[in-house]
């Protein structure tokens, strides 16, 4: 599969100018451009990039803050910072926040090649080569996981794969660290594929649910390789578990469809009986309009006497209280309890 680049200079022609000879470089790169690190985190919503090459100073979002962007939302894009003003706190920064090649300007377009090169040589190509698909596939997925995020009302929903790379995510991720989350929910699905493989199944899907006081996150396996997964922050809107989970249902056929599955989920294979039972439970508590009342709370006997000698006592006036205390047998002969109807034992 070739390997996508994306250049990010506030210089369009510098831009143009570096892509030209990166396309010429006949390493089969495609190669993009964006002239503001806010266009580039947009582009990069909807598709992954194996390399960034940005510039240092751009208006608003500079590179070292892209960079750092980045990492957040796709850490295994590598990443080279060119810059006319560098000098080593600039390049050290550059570094730490995960550059594997610094340049500095003038340069040589032959320099640049072979950085560019020698970074994407670095790059592990991810199992089964996660997201093989041209580009108006990539934007069609990227809708129909906009269009799924409205009608469940996700904060965020976002598609990786198990080996902890974030392929694509759309919504607000901010305060969200979403590498970890992916690290961490990629190994959980992992270690499920490999024990269906020891017990012997085919086919194994993996549905969980996590509820926090902050966030709620649903997640499900696509296939033997991806995995969605939809979270909510309780802070906005409170997540409804059994349209949650309907919906993911009903979608997990269709992404199968737009990745390109090798072996796509049949639907009666998503969700097993006790699940199914889960889910029409909280349908119908969710769905159906609830026609009885609900019971009263039980009272103790004690509570039950002392309510109804309550009621029973003679109105107090202004000139003459009086105060008057039985027990509760006294109150059952005076038939003011009825045992039989409270559960005497």
């Amino acid at each position: 599969m070739s390997k996508r680049i994306l250049i990010v200079d506030d210089d369009k022609g510098v831009a143009f100018f570096l892509r030209e000879h990166l396309l010429e470089a006949q390493a089969g790169y495609q190669v993009e451009t964006a002239d503001s690190s806010e266009e580039a985190l947009e582009i990069m919503a909807r598709r992954p990039f194996d390399l960034v090459i940005t510039d240092l100073r751009m208006p608003g979002m500079d590179g070292l803050e892209l960079m750092e962007e980045i990492r957040q939302i796709s850490p295994r894009t590598r990443l080279i910072l060119m810059t006319a003003y560098g000098n080593e706190r600039i390049e050290r920064t550059a570094y730490q926040l995960g550059a594997c090649q610094y340049i500095t300007k003038p340069f040589r377009v032959q320099d640049l090649i072979e950085r560019v090169d020698k970074a994407l040589a670095e790059v592990q190509a991810p199992g089964r080569e996660s997201l093989d698909m041209t580009d108006q596939r990539f934007d069609e997925l990227g809708r129909y996981l906009a269009d799924l995020r409205f009608e469940v009302g996700a904060q965020c929903i976002l598609l990786a794969d198990v080996a902890g790379q974030l392929l694509t995510y759309v919504g607000e991720a901010e305060g969200l660290d979403l590498p970890t989350l992916v690290s961490l929910m990629a190994g959980g699905f992992a270690t499920a594929f490999e024990m269906a493989h020891y017990l012997g199944e085919k086919r194994a899907t993996t549905l969980n649910y996590h509820e926090g006081r902050l966030y709620d996150v649903y997640s499900s396996n696509v296939d033997d390789n991806l995995f969605i997964v939809l979270i909510f922050d309780k802070r906005k809107q409170e997540s409804r578990i059994g349209i949650v989970w309907l919906y993911t249902r009903r979608a997990l056929q269709r992404l199968q469809e737009l990745v390109g599955s090798l072996e796509p989920i049949e639907a009666d294979q998503v969700l097993d009986a006790d699940f199914g039972a889960l889910l029409s439970n909280s349908l119908d508590q969710l769905l159906i309009p609830q026609e009885t009342e609900e019971a009263e709370p039980s009272m103790t006997l004690e509570e039950a006497t002392n309510l109804l000698l309550k009621d029973a006592s003679p109105p107090q006036t202004d000139d003459e209280p009086t105060v008057e205390t039985i027990d509760w047998r006294k109150a059952q002969e005076m038939g003011l309890i009825d045992l039989s109807r409270l559960g005497e034992g």
